[in-house]
């Protein structure tokens, strides 16, 4: 069926009548509406006309500028060029003065350089304002790292004895509290450390045969002596004995102890030193020791087995399971020969401090039996 055309009249904006032609196709189901110059109007349903031909436009360039976005992203962005000719002759000074500076960092938006600056006793935390070329003194706070927070409101020292907070604004600065505590195993990290050390001297030795050193012989050698070595002086010794068996110039080990190590906690008892097997037997408990505050059945006799989980076995270094546990609750693994009956028992373990105080009583009581 062919199109239907049907005139008619329809009002102008301005109430004039003006004659229409409309031109309907039931088969393609659209309308077209011409005016009287016979001029296409708009077309409904078929997506012809000034109408549909402007939406496939739109449409055309819509695509096109998506396109031209992705051509964008895919190219590639040139490095940047530095003019380092005669860049030394362009070095600015920032700070004040000259003296050794710990570390230094530059605020959020780059308008102020904070730094840490030692001329007396000790590093002192300083503001330089750049756009003005003033500088601040904040107060002295130690060697260490900064760090600044997202907002760049605050900035955060990390140093050996803690961590501070320095507010910016109020140019406050408090100490950060916290404890964290870890699995140390130090017979784990020397075996670690052994492994590795024979391994970067067989990868990287200035020649590839190591001398005609039977290098893998050497590690089996010295390796069965790390379970008895209970200290990294002992430890780093023997590595240099190790690596003398190079015959290489400057090869060796040293260690320096980095600060105090965390104190290690005593169970306020006297241990059985002819005792051989697994374990630790008790002796002696001493009195107002922890394990005389509460109702237990630890006696002496008793064979302390485990430290928080822990094997203790026969000849090994024990004191690494109870470093900084003193005042903390352990949880102790005990066997009662005499029973055949296994239990665990949890105490509070004291300082060496506290147990020698235990200890002078001790002897202060015994004065009179032995006639001193």
């Amino acid at each position: 069926m062919g199109p239907v055309t049907v005139r008619g009249i329809a009002a102008t904006a301005v109430g004039e009548p003006k004659t229409i032609l409309i031109s309907c196709s039931l088969m393609l189901k659209h309308t077209t509406v011409f005016d009287e110059q016979g001029r296409n109007r708009f077309t409904r349903g078929s997506g012809e006309g000034r109408e549909g031909k402007a939406g496939k436009k739109d449409e055309k360039d819509a695509k096109k500028k998506k396109g031209d976005a992705d051509k964008d992203k895919e190219k590639k962005v040139e490095p940047l060029k530095f003019d380092l000719a005669n860049r030394f002759d362009r070095i600015v000074r920032l700070t004040v003065n000259s003296s050794h500076m710990a570390d230094a960092m530059l605020s959020a938006k780059g308008d102020k350089l904070y730094y840490l600056s030692v001329f007396e006793d000790g590093y002192d935390l300083w503001e330089h304002n750049l756009k003005e070329n003033v500088t601040k003194f904040f107060e002295e706070v130690g060697a260490g790292a900064l760090q600044p927070d997202k907002e760049g409101k605050n900035i955060f020292l990390c140093a050996r004895d803690g961590m501070k907070k320095i507010e910016i604004e109020g140019s406050k600065i408090s100490p950060i509290e916290f404890e964290a505590f870890f699995d140390y195993r130090p017979y784990g990290e020397r075996e670690y450390i052994f492994d590795h050390i024979w391994q970067q001297v067989n990868d990287k030795f200035y020649v590839a045969d190591l001398q005609g050193t039977d290098w893998n012989g050497y590690k089996e050698t010295y390796k069965r002596f790390l379970p008895y070595i209970n200290n990294n002086y002992d430890f780093a010794e023997m590595l240099s004995e190790m690596l003398g068996e190079l015959n290489g110039s400057h090869t060796g080990a040293r260690y320096y102890a980095s600060g105090a190590a965390l104190p290690t906690a005593a169970l306020g008892v006297f241990y059985d030193e002819a005792y051989a097997g697994d374990g630790l037997k008790i002796k002696e408990i001493i009195a107002q020791s922890p394990l005389t505050k509460k109702k237990t059945d630890v006696k002496p006799g008793c064979i302390i087995e485990k430290v928080d989980g822990v094997a203790i076995k026969a000849g090994a270094d024990y004191f690494p399971l109870l470093e900084g546990k003193a005042g903390r609750k352990v949880i102790l693994s005990v066997y009662d020969p005499v029973t055949g009956k296994r239990f665990e028992e949890t105490l509070k373990p004291i300082s060496y401090g506290a147990q020698n105080e235990l200890l002078y009583k001790r002897w202060v009581e015994k004065l009179p039996q032995e006639g001193g």
